[in-house]
C-alpha cells in the first residue's frame, strides 16, 4: 500500500484545504446555528463547538476503523500479491481525483455527495432530535450524527482508510483528516485569517497540486 506517512500527510493537507472551502459550505451552517443558539456569550460557545467537533471526528474515526478493518480482512482473504497492488492503485487514483476536485479542475467527486445524500436521509431525523442544542451532550450527539453528512472529501479519505492496512490505521487516518478540518470551521470565530489564506486560489491550487503529484507518484511507483 502507499506509504502510511504519505497518506497521513495527504489527509492532513486535504483537511486543511477543505476546511477553508468545502467544509464551511457543508458544516458551517450547523456551526453557526450552534453559536447563535447560545447567543453572544463566547465563554459558552466554545465548549459547545468543541463537543460538536469531537463528535464529528469520532464518527470519522469509527468509519475509518470499520473500513480499515474490512480492507485488511479482504486483502488477507484473497490470495495473491495482486490484491494489495489493486488497493494501492485505488488509493492513488482517489488522491489524484481529490486533488483535482480541491483545485477546482474536476468536479466529478461531487456526485458522491448526491449518492450519499440518499443514505443520509435516514440519519437526518436522528440528528434533528438533538436540536435545539441546549447542553453539551446534545452538541456531542449532533456531531456524531453529522459526521456522516455526505461529503466528497470524507468519502475520498475513507477510500484511503480502506487500503490503510488495519482498523487502527484507518481510524488514525480519518482522525487526522477530521482534526485538520477543525481550524477552518472555527474560522466562524477566531481563525478567519487562516480560512481566508486557505481560500486564496493560488494557495488552494498549490496544495491541491501537491495531492495530485503524490497520487501520481504512488500510481506509477509500482511500475518502476
Amino acid at each position: 500500500m502507499p506509504a502510511l506517512s504519505g497518506l497521513w500527510v495527504s489527509a492532513l493537507v486535504v483537511g486543511l484545504i477543505g476546511s477553508g472551502t468545502h467544509c464551511i459550505g457543508m458544516c458551517g451552517g450547523i456551526m453557526g446555528a450552534l453559536a447563535a443558539n447560545i447567543r453572544k456569550d463566547q465563554a459558552r460557545v466554545w465548549p459547545f463547538l468543541f463537543a460538536y467537533n469531537i463528535g464529528r471526528i469520532v464518527s470519522y474515526a469509527l468509519a475509518g476503523a470499520v473500513l480499515g478493518g474490512f480492507g485488511h480482512r479482504l486483502m488477507a482473504a484473497v490470495p495473491g500479491p495482486g490484491v494489495a497492488a489493486v488497493g494501492d492503485r485505488i488509493a492513488a487514483l482517489f488522491m489524484v481525483a481529490l486533488g483535482l476536485f480541491l483545485g477546482g479542475w474536476w468536479r466529478a467527486l461531487g456526485r458522491l455527495e448526491t449518492w450519499g445524500g440518499h443514505a443520509f436521509a435516514y440519519l437526518r431525523p436522528l440528528g434533528q432530535r438533538f436540536l435545539p442544542v441546549t447542553n453539551l451532550r446534545q452538541a456531542l450527539g449532533l456531531g456524531l450524527v453529522w459526521g456522516f453528512l455526505p461529503c466528497g472529501l470524507v468519502y475520498s479519505v475513507l477510500a484511503w482508510a480502506l487500503v490503510s492496512g488495519s482498523a487502527v490505521r484507518g481510524a488514525g487516518l480519518m482522525a487526522i483528516f477530521g482534526l485538520a478540518t477543525w481550524p477552518g470551521l472555527l474560522a466562524l470565530g477566531s481563525a478567519r485569517r487562516f480560512s481566508a489564506w486557505v481560500r486564496r486560489p493560488s494557495v488552494r491550487k498549490a496544495l491541491a497540486a501537491l495531492i495530485v503529484g503524490y497520487g501520481l507518484v504512488s500510481l506509477i511507483s509500482p511500475l518502476a
